[in-house]
């Protein structure tokens, strides 16, 4: 009798643990469970963008802004009205849709052997960019003035294509506190042109630029790396006065002049990277006002050396990266 009272026992406990489980099991199986949406970009005939997963209610992250020839990115639109990124949710499976402006309704041009060159802006927006063709012909050239003064009241950034190597006197100029945006290399640069630009980080230049013009770069406080390339030959009064975070200049034997104040209070400079001997050197002409450029070619001058060398000096190269690295 204690032997079938002991067996109905052990079995209504493992009906128990059993019952247990499947409650166990059932409130799992009613867990929110977490869902993903899919936002697609169409740029209408732009750059393509990737799509992206979202959490749901979460918010997509804004893409970098496609291009397109002869048209300037205005907004990403959903359901004919502007999304916006800060606010707006994901809640299901969505497209996105460029909206793209004409260039032509916002940049007046003249016509150039080689493409057309930008002489004015009819229209401005917080984002300013220069597309690299309108009208069907390449934009190369940016003209005087151009964007002089721009306010950051109505504009936060410019950027300029890399099809664009010219930029005309005082194209830029004092434009305080606008991000600028240079993608080509430049083969020709006016004076004043980059003026007081004081969030200008990089430039790009040419082979074929042969000077750099007074005061072309004065005043471009974040500007922290000058590559200059073989056919400049002369840097002239005051070009980069005043580019205080300017750390590393590359330069080659060709440049052979360098004028009054070039480098005026370049007080970060701490290396010259020098294509060339140390004839190159001593044949260099610095006027006055350049003292930190002095002591830096005095202490600090690295000449080039594609291997290893053996003999005893101070040497670099560009390792796989493309980065500054000395031997």
């Amino acid at each position: 009798m204690k032997k079938i009272k002991f067996i109905i026992l052990t079995a209504c406990i493992l009906l128990m643990i059993l019952g247990l489980v499947s409650c166990k099991n059932g409130e799992d199986e009613t867990q929110p469970t977490t869902e993903y949406f899919t936002v697609t970009f169409d740029t209408q005939g732009g750059s393509e963008i990737d799509a992206v997963k979202v959490i749901q209610n979460g918010k997509v992250s804004k893409p970098a802004d496609p291009e397109k020839d002869g048209y300037v990115f205005d907004a990403w639109t959903y359901n004919s009205k502007e999304w916006s990124f800060d606010s707006d949710k994901v809640t299901e499976n969505i497209t996105l849709t460029a909206k793209w402006i004409d260039a032509s309704t916002i940049y007046t041009t003249e016509a150039l052997e080689n493409g057309v060159k930008i002489v004015d802006v009819k229209r401005e927006f917080e984002t300013m960019t220069v597309p690299s063709v309108i009208g069907g012909r390449p934009v190369v050239a940016i003209g005087e003035e151009v964007f002089m003064e721009t306010n950051t009241e109505t504009t936060q950034k410019i950027v300029v294509a890399a099809s664009v190597t010219s930029v005309g006197k005082s194209a830029f100029k004092d434009c305080v506190g606008v991000e600028i945006v240079i993608k080509g290399a430049l083969t020709e640069v006016g004076e004043y042109a980059f003026y007081n630009c004081d969030t200008l980080s990089s430039i790009s230049f040419g082979d074929g630029l042969k000077t750099v013009p007074p005061q072309a770069f004065s005043g471009c406080a974040a500007l922290k790396e000058l590559i200059l390339p073989e056919s400049l030959t002369t840097i002239d009064e005051n070009a980069f006065e005043d580019c205080t975070s300017l750390a590393a200049i590359i330069m080659h034997g060709t440049t052979k002049t360098i004028a009054d104040g070039a480098f005026l209070n370049a007080s970060s400079l701490k290396a010259v990277y020098f294509y060339g001997t140390q004839a190159d050197v001593d044949a260099l002409e610095i006027a006055d006002g350049n003292d930190k450029l002095v002591d830096i070619i005095n202490s600090n001058l690295y000449f080039y050396a594609e291997t290893k060398p053996t003999a005893s000096g101070k040497y670099w190269h560009f390792n796989d990266d493309g980065k500054i690295r000395v031997w």
